[in-house]
């Protein structure tokens, strides 16, 4: 059988890696003295900021009509359940 409690907390976890990440670059790009390097970083951030829209949402990157699931989280929370 499936354990959904199991389920959400390791997606809670992955959207925390995500957000986490999408952090890390986005710091990474502002502290980047070439441009090349602070634009790759940039573009990275802005393919794992889709994890902070609303629930329901289109992930921006996606040429697809579907839509990301919603699964109400908490950063802190995912982090302490790690």
């Amino acid at each position: 059988m499936f354990d959904s409690n199991n389920d959400i907390t390791t997606l809670n976890s992955l959207i925390a890696t995500t957000l986490d990440s999408a952090d890390g670059y986005t710091e990474a790009a502002k502290e980047s003295d070439n441009p090349k390097f602070g634009d790759m970083f940039t573009s990275r951030a802005s393919e794992r900021s889709w994890a902070r829209s609303a629930p329901g949402r289109t992930k921006p990157s996606c040429t697809s009509t579907s839509t990301m699931p919603s699964v109400s989280f908490s950063r802190r929370q995912a982090r302490k359940r790690r």
